[in-house]
């Protein structure tokens, strides 16, 4: 390390040091990177060019403007010495020193740290003595020991951290040396080229650089049969800047709607020659407006996007189905399909007298995300899981059949009345065997014994009308005290287990009181039945002013119940907010969560609970669809770890093991801690309430998924897409007939044009999203590999798309 010095706080004096410049070509004693940056050739050193009292020389080797009198090293005291502060430059090293008194000979270092660009704020109290001087010295680490310092590398877009950047052929010296004495090389890409007027995301055109790192203005000309104004939105400057060290700059066209009915329009942008570059591609390029009228179905893109949030992720076939039918008319078919279950698979093998574990309900959940024609009812069925948990981390763990059931119950009512939904949890056996209402009994007449409580609580907590009085937009109402008004109480709870006492399995002879316990055959797939003799038959008042009367049969009381929270008034926006979380958006308006709950008080015809119909009002609501909203920083959802792997696999076409047919692939839940019907607990993998610290529970927002962002998990997911990428999705594959692999066909012939293949990825992924500086970073990762690996290329493009941000994140 090599260190300056700055101007010195108080009384401090300056002290001379050797000037440090990494790299200088033309020998005047100044980094060449500085030079260029502010155009500071020539300058000698000892002069204060702006007169802010800082020589170039300090300006120098402080990384800041020599021209800009507010632009230099300097200390400003807080709080009456309390503390101080200085702005850094991102790479600079710095150093803050103390001398006790005069003569300035005995320094001592009070802090030492290289910067990250924003304002040092430092708290003297516990680091300078009460007297002396204080002086701050900035210079430079070269942290790969490449020659060139860490700020010069910033500055100019290389790793400090590499002296190969983006593994280049040459190290990161060579070629900065050569780009100062070789002139810019200069093209037009165009990496977005295809838009609609129908949806607002503009055309890019790229404007890429090679050899030259010096800064560059290139101007550039349109024409074509789009007017700018009336058709697009032109760049505001015609004149794309690519800074020091910037190897592209980007051109931006959006589209603008109209009513005329026209051809597709084009926007030719050409390069107007220059003497301080050289073309060395194409130099124009286009980009294409699609017309869109009324009735027209939507693009590629908005498709795409669609299909992320009512799907398992799109692929070909699904973005040209809902282009052709349009949005409105592909839910229809959707809700009209019939329903594909999951438990056949299993019967089959348990009739073929094979073993039958978890892993095979799994398999089958697999085949039917990645192939069953009735998509938007397998991603409704999950979502449900998510919601009436059940999980084989329990007593159920050796009931693959039995969970796989369950699972089925949630696809067959996906679509249905959620009373007729409440009804089949509430008397499915694996929910009682997991919440502990099956074989519950009524209180016996010594009272030495009350029925358990477990599913009465969570029925009202977490399946239908949650902790607190909500209005219909879903805030919470409050009473005189402004205090939040709790929906139950314990007198509630007690009563509501009283309602599910005598359940047993449905197996047994309802008129013998020993099968209540005993069945001929233990059989949790099939719905529950009621032994009256177990049951509590007294009065039982519910919540909300609800009231079952006694002597009653017990099934009756069930229905009673289900019926009361079914109909109670915060059904609607709970459980309509909580199936917006797990479709479209974590922090949905107050807007949006009332017209989904009215939509599930009334479905149009008078019908409430109408989960089609919730689930149509969730997905065509302006929320969901309006493109604009994308733009807002609140809005969107972590996609969750396990549905960014499936997403995956279902846009490569991804094919099923060749040796069984099946997807086998288990034991991701290791590294995602997420698997159908695998929850931790009955609150599922993640709350929906969840605030992970900081800026975002600051602001009062949610972000659901994030509970399950661990230390764990951000490493092992990536890990394993990159294991997927390479090797098979499936673990541990024994040969190659039984490894569930990507299927990159469609994508080899792209490989050898990386702009291509990474637009066509964007796509499909991300459904153009990928911003052009993410673009260019993947595109220039792909191009380390020889033009002649284009599996190689197709793998690494994937990869760095599926753990890109704009793929992580849904919007």
């Amino acid at each position: 390390m090599n260190v300056g010095t700055s101007r010195i706080l108080a009384a401090c004096l300056a002290v001379a040091s050797p000037v440090f410049a990494a790299i200088d070509l033309n020998g005047d004693g100044h980094s060449d990177v500085w030079e260029i940056l502010y155009n500071a050739q020539g300058l000698e050193g000892l002069i204060d060019s702006d007169g802010d009292g800082v020589s170039n020389v300090d300006e120098q080797r402080a990384g800041t403007n020599p021209f800009d009198a507010n632009d230099a090293l300097s200390l400003d005291v807080l709080g009456g010495m309390d503390a101080i502060c200085w702005d850094t430059s991102p790479g600079k090293h710095y150093i803050l020193e103390q001398n006790p008194s005069f003569p300035m000979s005995h320094w001592s270092v009070l802090l030492s740290f290289q910067a990250s660009g924003e304002i040092a704020v430092t708290d003297l109290a516990g680091v300078a003595t009460n007297e002396g001087i204080l002086r701050l010295r900035a210079g430079d680490l070269d942290t790969d020991g490449d020659g060139l310092s860490d700020w010069e590398e910033i500055m100019i877009d290389f790793d400090p951290a590499k002296d190969h950047t983006q593994n280049y052929p040459q190290d990161d010296y060579t070629r900065v040396a050569g780009g100062l004495v070789t002139p810019s090389s200069v093209l037009l890409v165009g990496i977005d080229t295809n838009t609609s007027e129908s949806w607002p995301d503009p055309g890019i055109i790229a404007v890429r650089r090679s050899g030259g790192i010096h800064p560059l203005a290139v101007t550039v000309t349109l024409a074509g049969t789009a007017s700018p104004g009336l058709d697009y939105v032109p760049p505001t400057n015609l004149v794309a800047i690519l800074e020091p060290g910037r190897r592209e700059a980007w051109l931006r066209f959006t589209p603008l709607a109209d009513a005329q009915v026209e051809t597709t329009e084009t926007i030719q942008v050409s390069i107007v020659p220059s003497a301080d570059f050289v073309v060395s591609g194409p130099a124009t390029a286009s980009v294409q407006i699609a017309d869109h009228q009324p009735g027209d179905g939507p693009t590629a893109k908005e498709a795409s996007r669609f299909l992320v949030q009512a799907s398992f992720g799109p692929n070909t076939s699904s973005v040209a189905e809902v282009m052709q039918a349009g949005i409105s008319n592909w839910i229809d078919q959707q809700l009209s399909l019939p329903p594909t279950f999951h438990k056949p698979d299993l019967d089959a093998r348990t009739n073929a007298m094979l073993a039958t574990y978890q892993q095979h309900r799994i398999s089958s959940w697999w085949k039917r995300a990645m192939q069953a024609d009735d998509q938007l009812r397998q991603r409704m069925a999950f979502a449900l899981s998510e919601i009436f948990v059940v999980s084989q981390n329990s007593a159920l763990e050796g009931e693959p059949l039995a969970l796989a059931a369950y699972y089925d119950m949630l696809v067959e009512h996906a679509f249905d009345n959620y009373y007729d939904l409440l009804f089949a949890v509430s008397s499915h056996p694996v929910m009682g065997i997991y919440l502990s209402h099956l074989q519950n009994e009524k209180t016996p007449e010594d009272g030495s014994a009350f029925p358990d409580e477990n599913y009465a609580r969570e029925v009202m907590q977490l399946f239908s009308i949650g902790l607190w009085m909500l209005n219909e937009d879903g805030t919470q109402m409050t009473d005189t005290n402004n205090q939040p008004i709790p929906t139950y109480d314990n007198d509630d709870i007690t009563a509501m287990a009283r309602v599910f006492t005598g359940l047993s399995y449905g197996t047994g002879d309802t008129n013998l009181w020993w099968e209540f316990y005993w069945p001929p055959r233990y059989d949790a797939t099939v719905p529950m039945a009621m032994w009256e003799m177990f049951h509590d038959t007294n009065t039982k008042h519910l919540v909300n002013g609800g009231f079952i009367p006694a002597g009653q049969p017990g099934m009756r009381d069930v229905q009673m119940a289900v019926s009361n929270l079914y109909l109670h008034p915060n059904t609607g926006p709970f459980i309509g907010r909580q199936l917006i979380q797990r479709f479209v958006t974590s922090n949905p308006t107050t807007g949006y969560v009332a017209r989904v709950a009215a939509a599930f008080n009334d479905n149009g015809s008078g019908v409430r609970g109408d989960l089609g119909t919730v689930l149509r009002a969730i997905l065509l609501d302006p929320e969901a669809r309006d493109p604009s909203f994308m733009e807002i920083p609140t809005y969107g959802k972590m996609r969750e770890p396990y549905l960014r792997i499936v997403n995956l696999a279902r846009a490569l076409e991804t094919p099923p093991a060749q040796h069984n047919g099946e997807y086998d692939i288990w034991y991701l839940g290791y590294g995602y801690q997420q698997e159908p019907l695998v929850s931790p607990s009955v609150f599922n993998f993640f709350q929906p309430t969840y605030q992970p610290p900081g800026e975002i529970k600051e602001q009062g927002l949610v972000a659901p998924e994030f509970q399950i962002t661990t230390a764990v998990t951000s490493t092992e997911v990536p890990n394993h897409h990159y294991y997927a990428v390479v090797n098979s999705v499936n673990y541990w594959p024994t040969s190659d007939t039984e490894a569930v692999r990507f299927d990159y066909t469609p994508y080899l012939a792209l490989a050898g044009n990386p702009d291509a293949l990474v637009s066509a990825l964007d796509r499909t992924l991300t459904y153009g999203t990928l911003s052009p500086e993410e673009h260019q970073v993947i595109r220039e990762a792909v191009e380390r590999y020889h033009v002649s690996l284009t599996t190689n290329r197709v793998r690494l493009a994937v990869y760095l798309l599926s753990t890109s941000p704009e793929f992580v994140i849904q919007q």
